[in-house]
């Protein structure tokens, strides 16, 4: 039996692997990447991404601005 997370087939993945996958903006260039994943303890759903750009300073994106796609996530337009 698989854990939810580890099989290379699931659509969920523990939320540590997460952290470091980049993060790209709607053209394609480079943001950041993943830094923390902050959580609506009430819903239980995700509510921002915080991305560490390349000069260390943090920007927090609302989830719904958000998509993964191969690997990476990137910010809609």
């Amino acid at each position: 039996m698989s854990t939810p997370g580890h099989d290379s087939d699931s659509k969920d993945k523990a939320i540590s692997s997460l952290v470091d996958m980049r993060v790209l903006l709607p053209g394609g260039g480079i943001l950041g990447s993943v830094d923390e994943l902050l959580v609506d303890m009430r819903s239980g759903r995700i509510s921002y991404l915080v991305a560490r750009r390349p000069d260390g300073r943090r920007k927090t994106i609302p989830w719904h601005l958000v998509s993964c796609e191969g690997g990476n996530f990137r910010l809609r337009t």
